[in-house]
């Protein structure tokens, strides 16, 4: 596909939220790209993503969830660029312009809740070094630095920036070194730890030898709680006793901890807005870079140190930061730069560059003009979308009025057409009736006049035809085609069935525990699927069911999404996972141009795996199977 006619482009997302004083990870490391006037499908179980993904969108996510990574481009199409009344003229990144709005009960969790587990991984590593000490001093914080400066110096390409992390690094090595203990006092504290632990497992070893002796045939079973918790303490000790004389294991389990550290340090300055101090650095930055523009002089000296120091002196640079960067070392390296690169991170930079309550007011703003003009949603239940005390005209007129600027008698007439077309029989005597008055299909047309009122160039339908009779889902379903058509807009279609995705899609994206597993053509999806999760959801189609047969079903639970996911999240569930899928999450596979699937089975190196039997002639099945039913 071109990639020219991408509307929306989502890069390496992921949200999470705040609960319970805990983090659920909803969507991880996800990317996605919606072309101009293509209807796209997310499908998947309950809890897979599929709303949150869409809701980022439009900046509607709960009070308690946030964008945590990534980018969600919005690219204006070229009737957009033409219309006069578009407000969004240029590329923008919706995740900044929505980060002004992140809650600050959740910025104060994250950052509470984080250096709590800090503070004790902290405490973990120096009852480690008791057991088996290795520094002369306490050094967490240094060993700690250094991990950072490794995992900056394995991500950076750029010579200006390495030889100052790599000079960074070789001091603190050096540092390090000379802060080593003497070999004799190491053994020493070694010796006397395992004097202590050694009585210590010995004893437990005697209390659950006794334990077993004495274990009775009666149905009291406080004897084997006792022997559990014994059995627990002595693999502790086992561990702790391996901790103290090998030195590589415990070096492992501190490096553990210490990237565990790095993560919540991550996480935190995430979600932590740019501080005064930074916002002022930047400042001067983009008017030096501007001044270059405008000049063609060369930096000085000065100017070139201002701006290495700023983001060398950084422990993370978040996204708008990367680009700057980018920006500022082409400028010292080859004394020039991307103008019009700079002028779209400059964009982005107007949005945060002020005080958080400015900046908050303005992405308040812009958020209004994204809701409805730009992106619209329909949500599923029509009976909570209307306010049912309020005339069904007025509902409409009311988006008409504000969102398009429409006097009360031209708002009046657009809102009985809206009517008219989304099906609405008499529309100039039903302009008054109360959506009580309206049946559960005609509510869900209403609120699709209400979602295109404002001439939205992406459409969101968030499972629109769940609650209602199968019916009554046909003819919406041709409504929503009919009315891409004429309109011109995108579509993004949530949902569970994939009944209602072959006859509606163009592309699918097939999601799972907040990932998208597979996605490709709507045909090959159905013809020709290459994920066993997708696999699983086709064979649970009710019209491959026989009379007489239960139908199939997926075995297990999806995953915690509180839990890091090791691998492939959909292994514990798949008959035909590998062992490498516990161990490693898959890369995501090129089938084609147009079809992409996450999972080892398409690696050169993976047994030969073929489809379900049931899947063959899968759309030819389903067409009969409607056509009988």
């Amino acid at each position: 596909m071109n990639k020219e006619n991408r509307i929306i482009s989502v890069r390496d997302m992921e949200v999470k939220f705040q609960v319970r004083g805990n983090f659920l990870t909803a969507i991880r490391n996800v990317d996605l790209d919606l072309y101009d006037q293509e209807i796209l499908a997310i499908v998947g179980e309950s809890g897979s993503g599929k709303s949150v993904i869409t809701k980022t969108f439009t900046g509607m996510l709960e009070a308690n969830g946030w964008v945590s990574n990534g980018s969600i481009v919005y690219r204006p199409n070229k009737e957009t660029l033409a219309d006069e009344g578009a407000y969004f003229k240029e590329p923008i990144d919706v995740v900044n312009l929505q980060s002004p709005l992140i809650s600050k009960d959740v910025i104060k969790s994250v950052v509470k809740i984080n250096s709590e587990k800090i503070k004790e991984l902290i405490k973990e590593i120096k009852e480690l070094y008791k057991l088996n000490p290795k520094y002369n001093g306490l050094l967490e914080q240094k060993e700690l630095k250094k991990i950072r400066l490794e995992k900056q110096i394995e991500s950076e390409h750029n010579e200006t920036i390495l030889s100052g992390l790599n000079k960074q690094l070789q001091d603190l090595t050096e540092e390090l070194k000379s802060s080593l203990l003497d070999e004799q006092t190491i053994a020493s504290t070694k010796k006397i730890n395992n004097e202590k632990f050694n009585v210590l497992l010995e004893k437990r070893k005697q209390q659950l030898n006794s334990l077993n002796e004495n274990m009775s045939f009666t149905g009291n079973n406080r004897q084997a709680n006792k022997i559990i918790k014994i059995e627990v303490k002595i693999k502790a000790i086992e561990e702790t006793l391996k901790v103290i004389n090998d030195d590589n294991h415990r070096d492992e389990l501190i490096i553990l901890k210490l990237e565990n550290i790095l993560k919540l340090e991550m996480d935190i300055n995430k979600v932590k807005p740019l501080n005064i101090k930074s916002r002022m650095s930047i400042s001067k930055i983009t008017s030096m870079i501007e001044k270059f523009i405008e000049t063609k002089v060369e930096w000085n000296v000065e100017e070139k140190e201002y701006a290495v120091k700023y983001f060398s002196s950084k422990e993370y640079l978040n996204r708008f930061e990367n680009e700057l960067q980018v920006i500022c070392l082409s400028i010292i390296e080859k004394n020039t730069l991307d103008e019009d690169h700079f002028h779209n991170i400059l964009v982005d930079w107007k949005r945060i560059k002020n005080t958080d309550v400015v900046n908050k007011i303005n992405a308040l703003k812009e958020i209004r003009q994204l809701r409805g003009k730009t992106i619209s949603t329909i949500f599923q239940d029509p009976m909570t979308s209307l306010n049912p005390l309020l005339p069904v005209g007025f509902q409409i007129t009311e988006v008409l009025r504000k969102q398009v600027g429409l006097n009360k008698k031209e708002a009046k007439q657009e809102a009985i057409e809206l009517l008219r077309k989304v099906g609405i029989p008499n529309p100039e005597k039903r302009f008054k009736d109360i959506p009580g008055r309206y049946s559960g299909g005609m509510r869900q047309r209403v609120v699709i006049a209400i979602a295109l009122a404002a001439r939205p160039k992406i459409l969101i339908c968030d499972e629109p035809t769940t609650a209602l009779d199968v019916t009554i889902q046909a003819q919406i379903l041709d409504l929503i085609k009919e009315l891409q058509t004429e309109y011109k807009f995108s579509v993004v279609f949530i949902t569970h069935d994939l009944g209602v995705v072959a006859k509606i899609a163009d592309r699918v994206a097939v999601m799972y525990a907040g990932q998208i597993v597979e996605v490709a053509t709507a045909r090959e999806i159905f013809d020709d699927p290459k994920h066993p999760y997708t696999w699983a959801l086709l064979s649970s189609l009710p019209q491959l069911g026989k009379k007489g047969d239960d139908l199939f079903s997926i075995e297990g639970t999806p995953p915690s999404l509180f839990n890091e996911i090791v691998g492939d999240a959909f292994a514990p569930r798949n008959k035909y996972a590998l062992e490498l899928d516990y161990i490693k999450q898959p890369p995501m596979f090129k089938v084609s141009e147009t079809h992409f699937a996450k999972t080892w089975l398409l690696d050169p190196r993976s047994p030969k795996v073929e489809k379900p039997s049931i899947l063959n002639n899968l759309r030819k099945r389903i067409e009969e199977a409607e056509k009988v039913g």
